[in-house]
């Protein structure tokens, strides 16, 4: 944060997802696409691999473009990416799915129940 406004910044390999978002006359930027729907934003565009903006109140400006390259890191959508979110339009939830259907058609044995837990951390 500097007096000018807020920057946001993507590593240079894109591992780490930056998504901008809009409502009216208002902007943010955030790594997690679930938390813009209770702020009432809108998704509006995905920093590319070592891009900075300064989030401004006269809107967003790109002070350095993004690279061509990008190793995202694939754990988002397989382990520790919110169920909700999405990165590069890429839905965590759907692509769960996909991965548990890819890795099931090379099953040999009948499957009676396919389900999912999540382990919550209990605080004492």
């Amino acid at each position: 944060m500097t007096e000018h406004g807020l920057y946001a910044a993507r590593d240079r390999l894109g591992r780490t997802p930056v998504v901008l978002g809009e409502r009216a006359g208002s902007h943010a930027g955030t790594v997690e696409t679930c938390a813009f729907p209770n702020l009432g934003y809108e998704p509006t565009r995905y920093l590319g691999s070592g891009g900075i903006v300064l989030i401004a109140e006269d809107g967003v400006e790109q002070r350095k473009p993004p690279v061509d390259r990008m190793q995202i890191c694939a754990f988002l959508w397989g382990y520790y990416g919110y169920p909700a979110s999405s990165y590069e339009g890429i839905n965590v939830e759907v692509t769960r799915y996909r991965c548990g259907a890819a890795l099931a058609k090379n099953d040999t044995v009948p499957i009676d129940l396919v389900a999912r837990t999540r382990l919550i951390p209990i605080r004492t």
